[in-house]
């Protein structure tokens, strides 16, 4: 498997799985692991994105996280 690959697996479930952990409250949404998660999976999609020459998508994650 490749690098950016990786990435955008990695970006994926680190994204769901902040959400997932905030949304059952197994986390606090102001705790420093949903911001972990939140800010290296949002970056892991963009490195993603523009590996795969998405920019929409790119795009997207910047203005989203």
């Amino acid at each position: 498997m490749k690098l950016h690959e990786m990435l955008g697996w990695y970006g994926m479930i680190a994204l769901i799985g902040a959400y997932f952990l905030v949304s059952f409250e197994l986390i606090p949404a102001a705790g420093l692991v949903f911001q972990v998660l939140n800010l290296t999976g949002g970056v892991a999609l963009v490195f993603f994105a523009i590996s795969k020459k998405a920019t929409q998508l790119a795009i997207l994650n910047v203005f989203g996280h």
